[in-house]
C-alpha cells in the first residue's frame, strides 16, 4: 500500500485527467449547476492558496523529500488540506457538469488520495518523529477542532500565488473546456 502511495504521489498531475476527460464528455451543466460548482470551485482555490501560504513551495515537489512540519493555518484543522481542496475541485466539477457519474470517480479519487496519504504520513514520521506524532495525535486526517499549535510561518500571498500558477491554469482550463462542452451540445 504505502508502495502504490510513492508512485501516486509521483503522478499525481496527470492521473486525474481521465476523471475530468469522463466529467467532460457526460456533462450536462445548467446554470444553476455551473454557478453552485463554481462556487465551491472558489472555496476550494482558496483553501489551496491559504495552505500553500503556510507550507510554501515544497508543496510543488515530485520527490520524496520532506519538509519542514507545517502545523499552521489549515494546517491546524487539517493534516492534508490540499488533497481536501484538491477532492472539493473534483466535487465541484462534477457538480457544476452535473454529471452524476462522478459520485463514484470521487470514491476512487479518495483512495488516490488516502494511499498518497499514508505514504506521505510514513515519510513525516521518519522525518520528524515525535513532533509528528504529537501532531498527528492532534490533527484530524481530513478535518477537526483546531490544534493547539502556533503559527509556525508563512510565505507572502504573491510567492503562494506564483506556487499556485501550474493549478490555477489547469483549473482554468477545465473550466474553459467545461463551458465550452455547454456551448458545443446547445
Amino acid at each position: 500500500m504505502v508502495a502504490a502511495g510513492a508512485w501516486l504521489f509521483r503522478n499525481r498531475g496527470w492521473l486525474p485527467a481521465p476523471f475530468v476527460l469522463v466529467i467532460l464528455f457526460l456533462a450536462s451543466p445548467e446554470p444553476a449547476s455551473l454557478l453552485l460548482g463554481g462556487t465551491i470551485w472558489i472555496l476550494a482555490e482558496g483553501l489551496r492558496l491559504w495552505a500553500v501560504r503556510h507550507i510554501g513551495p515544497c508543496s510543488r515537489t515530485r520527490d520524496s523529500s520532506v519538509g519542514p512540519l507545517t502545523t499552521s493555518g489549515p494546517y491546524r484543522y487539517s493534516r492534508n488540506p490540499l488533497y481536501l481542496a484538491n477532492m472539493l475541485f473534483y466535487a465541484a466539477f462534477g457538480l457544476a457538469a452535473r454529471c452524476w457519474a462522478a459520485l463514484p470517480l470521487l470514491v476512487l479519487v479518495f483512495v488516490h488520495y488516502s494511499l498518497v496519504i499514508r505514504w506521505e504520513e510514513q515519510r513525516l514520521n521518519d522525518t520528524h518523529g515525535s513532533g509528528y506524532a504529537r501532531y498527528l495525535g492532534e490533527v484530524h486526517r481530513w478535518l477537526g477542532p483546531p490544534c493547539t499549535e502556533k503559527p509556525t510561518r508563512c510565505i507572502p500571498w504573491r510567492q503562494a500565488l506564483r506556487s499556485e500558477r501550474s493549478t490555477l491554469l489547469v483549473l482554468l482550463l477545465m473550466a474553459t473546456a467545461l463551458v465550452s462542452t455547454t456551448t458545443l451540445r446547445q
